[in-house]
């Protein structure tokens, strides 16, 4: 189950997350699927690409019809 957390830029290269509902998170994703735009921009304005953290294959792995 996913839940939303809260972020804070650590250094120039981390982004620390927290979520109560989640003490030992396993996973992180960004902007991913049909969620909200994201706020996560560099110093130069440009906006990050989603990403994930984890390689899970979906619930539509392997359901592809030839």
């Amino acid at each position: 189950m996913w839940h939303w957390a809260d972020a804070k830029v650590a250094s120039p290269t981390s982004v620390e997350l927290t979520c109560k509902e989640v003490p030992e998170p396993v996973a992180v994703r960004y902007n991913w699927a049909d969620n909200p735009q994201g706020n996560l921009y560099n110093s130069h304005y440009l906006p990050a690409y989603p990403f994930r953290s984890d390689d899970w294959q979906g619930v539509t792995a392997g359901k592809l019809v030839p």
